[in-house]
Order: C-alpha cells, then sequence, then structure tokens
C-alpha cells in the first residue's frame, strides 16, 4: 500500500508539473522559433545585399583602375590593383577572383591582405581557376559560361558562400569577376544572440520549477498528510486516527475515514477468533494445494508450446512461461484476470476487428468441441502479431462448460518460408515479375478463344553486360528492376509481364491486336529512354507477333516475336552501341567538364601526329576516336579523384590505375571499337616501362 501511495502522491505532483512546465517550454519555443526564422530569413537577405554591393564595389574599383592606372604591366597592375581593392576586403569575410573568360587563367587571386604575398603560387604564375583549390568557385564559374547564371549560393569546406559572377569587357580585356561572400560574416552573431536566448529561457523555467514547488507544497500537503496516516491504519494500526482541523473537502474525507476506522476496529475484534482458527485450517490446505499447483506448474512451464486456461467468460485463469515469453510479457499477473479476447485475440493482422461473435475461440467454448485454426494472429504486448497455430479443448465439469485450455505455437517463421518458397516458385527476386515457370504454367490458360486477338511482345535489355562490368552487377539488376517498372507502367494489370531469361522479357497482351501492340512498343521505348544507370540510358530490343485465330498455336506465336527481336536488335545494334558510348562519355563530361576539353585535344593532337607521320585518312580517323575515347573508363572514378588528379593519396592513385582496365573491357563489348581497346589499355605505358596496367616499355607498347 506504501508504494501505491507513493504513486498517488508522484502522479499527482507530476501531472501538475507536466502541464505548467509543458506550458512554459512550448511558448518558448514558439516565440523562440519566430525569432529563430526571422533573424535566419533576415541573415539571408543581408548576405544576398551584402554579395551585390561587395560585386559592384569590386566592379567599380577594377573599372577606375583600368580608366586611371593601367598600364599594361601584368605584375604592377596585379598589385597595384590590389591596393585599391583593399578597402573592399576590410572587415568582410570575402574572396575575389578575376579569371580571363577564354582561358580561365587567373589574373587575381585575392583571399586575405595578409596571405596575399605567401601564398604558395606567386600571383605573376599563370594558373587555371579549376587548380585554385576552391571547388565552389570552380563549380560557380563553368555554370556562369554553360547558363549565364550569376548567383550562386554554394558549399566550400563547410562555408556557405554568396557568389556573385560579372563579366568585363573593356578594349583588349575580357575578364570574369567573382566574388564570394561567406556566411560566418552575420550567422556567428546570430548564434551567439541563439545562444543568449536560450540560457534566458533555461533560467526562466528552473525559476518558475522552484515556484511551482513551493506552490504546490502548501496547496496539497494536507492531502499528503491524510494519505500517510492512511497508509499506516492500511498496515494493522487500527488504533489511527484523523484530527479534523478543516471544513472544506479534506474535512469531509477525514471524518469519513474516522466512522469506517470504527467500524472496522468493531468487525476486527469481533472476527479475529474465528479468523485464527480458520486460518490454521487454511494453512494446512494451502500447502497441499501448493505443492500440487508448483507440480503442475513445473509440467507447465516445461513445454514449448503456450498454454492458457480460460473461465466462461474467457477470462485468463492460469498460463505458462511459454505465453509469457511468446507473447511479450513478463509475470504470469499481467495477463491473469485479463479477458483474453479483447487482449490477444481481437484483431486480423490486416487490422480488422474480430467481433466476439466471431471469435471461434468463445464459440468453441460455448459449443463446448474441440477446434484447430492455423490461419489467425495474436497480438503481443507491443502491438504487434505473432502467426500462431492454436487448438482450443473445452473443460467440463458435471456435464457444464466451465471454462476451456488453449494451447498455441509460434508460426510466423515456418509460414514466411513457406511464402517465400512460394513467391520464388512463380516470381524473379530482383524484378518482382514473374519467372519462365509462372509463365509456362500461365500460357495454356491463356490460350483461349475470349482472349483474342492474342498478342506478344518478346524484349531484350541492351548494355546489361556494359553496365555490369563498368559498375557491377548492383547496378546490373538495376536496370532490370527499371526495365520491369516500365513494362508494369505501360501495360494493364490483366497483362502478363515475366522476365524469362538474363535479360530478356515477355509480354502476352489479351484482346489486343497488332496496332494497339506497336503503340506500346513505342511507349515501351520512349519510357525506357528515361531511365539512367549512372548515366547510360535504358534501350530494349522488342520483337511482337499476335494471334488472330485458335487454330494458330501460341508456341509459334512466341517464337515469331523472339525471331522478330532479334532481328531488329541485329539491324539496330551500331545505333545502339553508338548512343551507349555517347551516353558514357557525356555522363562522364558531365561528371568533370575538364575530361571534355581534355578528350577533344588529345583527339585533335592524336589526329594532328598521325597525319605527320603519313597515316592513310582511315588510320588517322582511327587515331583520333582513340585520343577522344580514351579516358572513357574514368567514368567509374569520383569526382573527388576527378577534380584532383594531380593531387592523389596512394589509395586513389590506385583506383585511378584500374580506369584502363574498364576501359579495355567496355571497348572490347562494340565492334566499332574494339580495335582501339588494346591501344586504351596501354595509353598509360612508359617508354622505360614504369607505366601501367602491364609494365610495357619501348616498342612493346602499341602504336594504334
Amino acid at each position: 500500500m506504501k508504494i501505491r501511495l507513493k504513486k498517488v502522491k508522484t502522479s499527482i505532483v507530476k501531472i501538475i508539473l507536466i502541464t505548467f512546465v509543458s506550458i512554459i517550454i512550448i511558448s518558448n519555443l514558439v516565440i523562440g522559433s519566430i525569432i529563430f526564422t526571422n533573424w535566419f530569413k533576415y541573415a539571408d537577405r543581408a548576405l544576398t545585399e551584402i554579395s551585390i554591393k561587395l560585386e559592384d564595389d569590386v566592379v567599380n574599383i577594377v573599372e577606375f583602375y583600368i580608366e586611371n592606372h593601367w598600364t599594361g604591366i601584368k605584375d604592377k597592375d596585379q598589385k597595384g590593383l590590389i591596393n585599391h581593392l583593399k578597402l573592399v576586403i576590410k572587415d568582410r569575410n570575402s574572396k575575389i577572383l578575376i579569371v580571363d573568360r577564354n582561358t580561365g587563367e587567373v589574373f587575381l587571386d585575392y583571399i586575405k591582405i595578409e596571405d596575399f604575398l605567401n601564398t604558395p603560387k606567386s600571383i605573376t604564375e599563370p594558373i587555371l581557376i579549376y587548380d585554385m583549390g576552391y571547388p565552389a568557385l570552380s563549380e560557380a564559374y563553368n555554370t556562369y559560361l554553360d547558363s549565364n547564371v550569376e548567383s550562386f549560393k554554394l558549399k566550400n569546406n563547410g562555408d556557405k558562400l554568396y557568389i556573385n559572377i560579372s563579366e568585363f569587357n573593356k578594349s583588349e580585356i575580357n575578364w570574369v569577376i567573382i566574388t564570394a561572400l561567406s556566411d560566418k560574416q552575420l550567422t556567428s552573431t546570430i548564434i551567439k544572440n541563439i545562444i543568449y536566448t536560450i540560457v534566458i529561457v533555461i533560467i526562466s523555467l528552473i525559476i518558475s520549477i522552484v515556484i511551482y514547488f513551493y506552490l504546490i507544497k502548501k496547496l496539497i500537503q494536507p492531502l499528503f498528510d491524510l494519505l500517510d496516516i492512511t497508509d499506516k491504519f492500511t498496515k494493522g494500526d487500527l488504533s489511527m486516527r484523523l484530527l479534523v482541523s478543516r471544513n472544506d473537502e479534506i474535512g469531509l474525507i477525514t471524518n469519513a475515514f474516522n466512522n469506517m476506522a470504527d467500524t472496522i476496529y468493531r468487525l476486527v475484534n469481533t472476527l479475529e477468533d474465528k479468523v485464527k482458527q480458520r486460518t490454521f485450517d487454511l494453512e494446512k490446505t494451502n500447502d497441499i494445494l501448493k505443492d500440487n499447483r508448483d507440480h503442475l506448474r513445473l509440467i507447465l512451464d516445461s513445454t514449448a508450446e503456450g498454454i492458457y486456461g480460460m473461465d466462461i467468460d474467457g477470462n485468463c485463469t492460469f498460463c505458462n512461461k511459454s505465453v509469457l515469453k511468446i507473447l511479450g510479457y513478463k509475470h504470469y499477473t499481467e495477463l491473469i484476470g485479463k479477458q483474453m479476447h479483447y487482449t490477444i485475440h481481437y484483431s486480423r493482422n490486416d487490422g480488422t476487428k474480430i467481433s466476439l461473435d466471431e471469435c471461434r475461440i468463445i464459440k468453441a467454448i460455448k459449443e463446448g468441441s474441440q477446434i484447430h485454426v492455423d490461419d489467425e494472429v495474436f497480438w503481443r504486448k507491443d502491438g504487434t502479431y505473432v502467426d500462431v497455430e492454436y487448438r482450443v479443448y473445452p473443460q467440463k465439469k458435471d456435464g457444464r462448460v466451465v471454462g476451456a485450455v488453449v494451447s498455441f505455437t509460434d508460426i510466423t517463421e515456418s509460414k514466411k518460408a513457406k511464402e517465400q518458397i512460394n513467391y520464388l516458385r512463380f516470381y524473379d527476386p530482383v524484378t518482382g515479375l514473374h519467372n519462365r515457370q509462372f509463365f509456362e504454367s500461365e500460357i495454356s490458360k491463356i490460350d483461349n478463344v475470349k482472349n483474342l486477338p492474342l498478342s506478344v511482345i518478346y524484349g531484350d535489355v541492351n548494355g546489361l553486360k556494359l553496365i555490369n562490368d563498368i559498375f557491377g552487377h548492383e547496378k546490373g539488376d538495376e536496370l532490370l528492376r527499371k526495365t520491369g517498372d516500365v513494362l508494369t507502367r505501360v501495360t494493364r494489370d490483366e497483362d502478363i509481364i515475366a522476365r524469362i531469361g538474363g535479360d530478356e522479357f515477355i509480354i502476352i497482351l489479351k484482346n489486343i491486336d497488332k496496332k494497339e501492340t506497336e503503340k506500346i512498343i513505342k511507349r515501351i521505348k520512349r519510357e525506357m529512354l528515361t531511365e539512367d544507370i549512372s548515366g547510360v540510358r535504358g534501350s530494349i530490343s522488342l520483337g511482337t507477333d499476335t494471334k488472330f485465330s485458335s487454330d494458330i498455336d501460341i508456341r509459334e506465336v512466341i517464337r515469331n516475336a523472339e525471331e522478330e527481336m532479334y532481328r531488329v536488335k541485329t539491324l539496330e545494334s551500331k545505333e545502339i552501341n553508338s548512343k551507349m558510348l555517347d551516353n558514357i562519355m557525356e555522363a562522364l563530361f558531365e561528371k568533370s567538364p575538364r575530361e571534355k576539353i581534355h578528350a577533344q585535344n588529345v583527339s585533335k593532337i592524336s589526329g594532328n601526329i598521325a597525319k605527320n607521320m603519313g597515316l592513310t585518312e582511315t588510320d588517322i580517323r582511327i587515331v583520333k576516336d582513340i585520343g577522344y575515347y580514351h579516358d572513357i573508363d574514368k567514368i567509374i572514378l569520383s569526382k573527388k579523384i576527378l577534380y584532383n588528379i594531380d593531387n592523389l593519396s596512394s589509395e586513389e592513385q590506385r583506383e585511378m590505375e584500374t580506369h584502363t582496365l574498364i576501359g579495355y573491357r567496355v571497348l572490347n563489348l562494340f565492334n566499332q571499337t574494339v580495335d582501339m581497346a588494346e591501344v586504351v589499355l596501354s595509353h598509360h605505358e612508359r617508354w622505360d616501362g614504369k607505366g601501367y596496367p602491364k609494365k610495357l616499355k619501348g616498342r612493346e607498347i602499341p602504336l594504334y
């Protein structure tokens, strides 16, 4: 009883405290969120305006310097322009780059005045913007050249930069002026204000809680005193009485308690002797019952099955340890006396309710008949369900049903195993579509007159081996899944789609003629072009045939569709392969625009060398193509490696040296590039034999 009284005290205090504190916290959160949101909105607007002002100031200073001080001497003009920009940069956490628009060469790299003369590279040394070590500025510069976007908000080494770009054109000068302002200029001040606000809120909350405890003690202390005396009474001190000192509700409770105590005291004195004798008799009986109960408990707890008993009303009378384990309960007392239907059997696995009248366990008790069920669930304490197989055994006394014993086992895993086996029999685990076994079993069922005309589409995914070789089988599986998704989107629910081979799919269309089938094929091809695997667009070769009469064998229709698919695939192979190569190169160029320039330059230089060597036009074209495709294998490399190719770690260098092998495999997949593969494999070999991957030297290295 003492424990329960403590819980009452604690609950009253906690309820009031939680309510009180919740109001304070919620109000502070609402006010704080409004303030913080406005702070950050203000910061973003302010930084945007400052960045624009910075750009205007820089452009005006550059224009002023060019008009009044320009000498044409690079070193003198760089230093002179820096002196003019000092006032602009002062107290601004900003960066300024002046870049030649045509070449990407940096004319001026101005970060901080104190660091300007101490940079690793002299300002007179010509360098490109891509080599500056500012990825965000390089990205903004590339985007500006491609789309003329002038304002950016980008991340650079943990900082958010507000970047503005403008062009300066005058006489022979064609510059791109890049200004970047860090968000640290304002956000640090905002963060400090936020911290100060949070500290004030916490202090106010602590003061409020102290005041709360002082007031609550004054308000409910008399109630606590009443509970303490009641606790002593319940422990056996029947002489305890309460002093009535108040005329309010607590005073009424005190009088009621005293009257109750007097009544109990009289009854106890009268019955005490009878209770002592009866207690002695009961103790003997209880010892016997306890021995029997303990023996029965040992038997019940030794079984793996869950076993529990119910009375005629469905209330639990006993249960073994397996019931607790399976259903997630800690002790028998959590179930004893509970209505078991509403505790563990109240709904099906889909959430639909089971009424008491529908409950098969209750029906078995009422009818006095045994039942066996293996398609229902019991609900655990945590709200999850377990698939069970259960049996109900009604218990009778004097020919009348007085309850029942229910035994059950957890069949969740065995059910899942059966479902998985059944699924794998008829479904492809990669795409989730039907498999060949299902298709073979189903084709005879749908080959009937009511489904005519019956059209077949046979498809073969292009580029699966390419994807597997470049990006791995996970990406290949992704291509298959996306293909399955396209086929599902384009077709109807009643149509049959199956993956019948590694890259082969088949579709059976009911009540669709050849004309409609051709429309579906066009939609499939169009939809496949929208799918992308690491930059490589999907495609599929398709063939079709239609059964119009019951006299035609459906197997012949399928063979015709397959032959048509192979014919189309053969005719389209050159175009498909060319598009795949183009897709890979486009994906590489999108990842690193530098690679596009590099590929074009190498192709041009290689062609010139071949021409000067006196090679034929055909050979010159082959050499130029090799130069263009020689780095196709870099598609597997990360942007980090591509943008820092001259400063790689040992691990990154090892990864870099594997790319020629990928290029070799890729080019060997296509007839038009197979002759290039060996040259691309060797394009990092060196005359002294220190290259890779084969360590060839001298004339061992193939020319073309």
